[in-house]
C-alpha cells in the first residue's frame, strides 16, 4: 500500500520590509530631535528663575529669592516636566540600540532604565517641592526647609543618573555603538553625578556646583549621543 506525504514548507526568513525600515529610521530621527529638545528645555529652565541662594544661606535670603522670582521657578518646572518628557521619547531609542548591542538579552540595558527612571523621578520632586514653595507663601523657615529638602532631592538624583550613564557608557564602549570619546564622556558625567550626590548629605554650595558641572556634561554626551542616533537612521535608510 502506497503512502503519499504532503511536502512540508519550510519556513522562510522574512525580510524587513521597507516600510518597517523607513518607520524606524523615522523613529529613530524624532528620538534624537527629542534629545535636542530635552537639552534645549532643560537649560531653560535651568536659568529661568534666575541665579539660586546658596544651599546654605540664610532663611530670609531664601525666601526672598522666592518672593520675587516666583514666575521663573514656575516656568522652570513646567519647562523641566516638558523636558522629562522629550528624554522618555529618547531613551525609546537609546534602549533598542542597548538591548540590540546586547544581543536580546538586555542587562545593562535594564539597570540603564531602572537608573534612569530614578533619576528623573527624583528630578522631578525637586522641581515639584520648588514649585509648591514658590506658589504658596509661607513663612521663611518653612521655606528654607522646602529648599533644603529640593536640594537634598536633586543631589540623591545623581545616584539614578550616575547609574544610567555608566551602564550605558559601559555597553557603548564595548561595541562601539557611539564612538570611543562619547563612551569616555558618559564616564565622566556618570562619575561626575555619584560625586555631586555628596550634596545629599550636606549643605556646602560648592557640592552642589559639582552636580551642576555633571549635569552640563551630561548634555554634552546626550547631543553627541542624539547626533550618532540621527547619522544611523540616515544610513539604514540610504543602505540597499
Amino acid at each position: 500500500m502506497m503512502t503519499t506525504t504532503t511536502p512540508t514548507r519550510e519556513s522562510v526568513p522574512t525580510i524587513p520590509s521597507t516600510s518597517t525600515t523607513s518607520t524606524e529610521t523615522t523613529g529613530a530621527r524624532f528620538a534624537a530631535a527629542a534629545g535636542v529638545a530635552f537639552v534645549v528645555l532643560t537649560l531653560a529652565s535651568t536659568f529661568a528663575a534666575g541665579s539660586p541662594p546658596a544651599s546654605d544661606a540664610s532663611a530670609a535670603k531664601i525666601a526672598t529669592y522666592f518672593h520675587d522670582h516666583s514666575g521663573g521657578i514656575r516656568a522652570q518646572l513646567l519647562l523641566g516636566g516638558l523636558g522629562i518628557a522629550a528624554l522618555l521619547w529618547w531613551f525609546g531609542t537609546l534602549w533598542r540600540l542597548l538591548s540590540r548591542a546586547e544581543n536580546e538579552r538586555p542587562r545593562l540595558a535594564v539597570v540603564a532604565a531602572v537608573g534612569l527612571a530614578t533619576g528623573l523621578g527624583l528630578a522631578l520632586l525637586n522641581g515639584v517641592v520648588i514649585g509648591t514653595a514658590a506658589i504658596r507663601t509661607i513663612d521663611p523657615a518653612t521655606t528654607r526647609l522646602f529648599y533644603s529638602f529640593s536640594v537634598v532631592a536633586i543631589s540623591a538624583a545623581g545616584f539614578g543618573l550616575g547609574t544610567f550613564l555608566l551602564a550605558t557608557s559601559v555597553v557603548t564602549y564595548r561595541t562601539r555603538v557611539t564612538p570611543v570619546w562619547v563612551s569616555c564622556l558618559g564616564f565622566v558625567a556618570g562619575l561626575a553625578f555619584f560625586a555631586g550626590t555628596i550634596g545629599s548629605v550636606t549643605d556646602a554650595h560648592g557640592v552642589v556646583a559639582l552636580g551642576l558641572g555633571a549635569f552640563f556634561v551630561w548634555c554634552v554626551w546626550l547631543l553627541a549621543v542624539s547626533a550618532t542616533m540621527w547619522r544611523s537612521a540616515t544610513d539604514a535608510k540610504t543602505r540597499p
